[in-house]
């Protein structure tokens, strides 16, 4: 059984490279290409995409989502709220049990 002696080298790219290599697994991922074969396609792998879409000032979905809406804290407000409201339909539904009121 031989191995292959020499260790891989790592590859560097320069920045027009990453940007092309992120615009197009952006592409592919929007087409509904799962995560590790767009980066796969790219030839890349999925640790560095992560580390890569950080450094070129990508704005995640979230991001657009509550900019498009209006405003950073509008989306965890909006889920704060609603958590509250299932907590108290949650706690409704509880005691209606105890006291006998629900078949």
């Amino acid at each position: 059984m031989a191995r292959n002696a020499s260790p891989s080298k790592r590859v560097r790219h320069s920045s027009a490279e990453i940007q092309g290599k992120l615009r197009e697994t952006e592409r592919l991922l929007s087409e509904g290409v799962l995560l590790t074969e767009a980066c796969e396609s790219v030839g890349i792998s999925r640790a560095t995409y992560y580390r890569w879409r950080p450094k070129t000032g990508k704005s995640t979905q979230d991001d657009l989502l509550s900019s498009a809406i209006g405003g950073n804290n509008t989306r965890p407000n909006c889920l704060k709220s609603e958590n509250e409201a299932l907590r108290r339909l949650v706690v409704d539904l509880l005691l209606e049990m105890k006291s006998g009121n629900c078949e």
